[in-house]
């Protein structure tokens, strides 16, 4: 049997066969327009339930984003599902079309949905973190006043034992002088001889040595004399202690500041962390 080339063929035959293939494949067409439909049937709930601007609580945006996962889990499950089916239909590549065209609007929605509450909880995250700063800043500038009048008292403190220090040691020097004194008056006492009375002078006797040729009295004399001397050489020594230790107060007292300021610094930037 011959076939005729189509430009031999009557105009009412060429009509007729293209209303037969046009009534064959509508069924076809019908079912790759409907495969874009029913991804997630809940969207429309899902989206009166979250309208734009209603997300204004840390608890309803935690919610929005777990429907939200939920959502778009579903939507990918169902596409998949749904492109397996478009893969057994006559126009394939028709179907899956409207399949990713559905998916890619359905996920636009859940998306829109979604940066709401991560832009919600993005503000409020930050200020948390500004009034937990504010709150700090106030705790610091309230206990400022208190900080200052333990700083005082300490130094106060400082200044009241190395002022005991030197008066201990000034009050040492003067009993050791004291003592000294006492040392010598009883020498003295039990050196010189008691007073006789005065006897006729004799060509034979011999004239008394003075106090200042008594052996007893210069010894004495010299011990208290070496006393004093060394009294004298430890004067710098005493001043020179005195100097560290206030010098050594000083420094201990700046190391605590010191401190106190880096724990005060490492906690606010803990709490700066922690508010992020």
């Amino acid at each position: 049997m011959k076939f005729l080339p189509p430009h031999f063929l009557p105009p009412q035959f060429l009509s007729l066969m293209l209303l037969l293939l046009g009534l064959s494949l509508a069924p076809h067409l019908h079912a790759a327009a409907a495969d874009g439909a029913g991804l997630y049937p809940g969207l429309g709930a899902l989206t009166e339930r979250f309208p734009q601007g209603s997300i204004q609580t840390p608890e309803r945006a935690e919610q929005a984003l777990d429907d939200v996962g939920e959502a778009r889990a579903q939507v990918n499950a169902n596409h998949a599902q749904q492109a397996q089916l478009c893969y057994r239909k006559f126009f394939s590549t028709r179907c899956l079309e409207k399949l990713k065209e559905s998916q890619r609007l359905t996920l636009n929605a859940l998306q829109a949905i979604e940066v709401e509450a991560n832009a919600y909880q993005r503000r409020k995250r930050a200020e948390d973190r500004d009034a937990l700063i504010a709150e700090r800043r106030a705790e610091e500038e309230a206990q400022a006043p208190l900080r200052l009048q333990q700083e005082r008292e300490r130094e106060e403190a400082a200044a009241r034992k190395v002022a005991e220090h030197e008066r201990r040691a000034e009050q040492d020097r003067l009993d050791a002088q004291r003592r000294s004194a006492k040392e010598q008056q009883a020498y003295q006492r039990e050196a010189l001889p008691p007073p006789t009375p005065p006897a006729a002078p004799s060509s034979h006797s011999r004239n008394p040595l003075p106090d200042a040729l008594d052996p007893r009295v210069k010894a004495h004399q010299d011990k208290r004399g070496k006393a004093q001397a060394e009294e004298d050489a430890r004067v710098p020594e005493r001043a020179e202690n005195i100097r560290k230790y206030q010098e050594k107060v000083e420094k201990s007292e700046e190391r605590q500041r010191l401190l106190q300021q880096r724990k005060a610094e490492k906690e606010q930037q803990r709490l700066e962390k922690s508010a992020r």
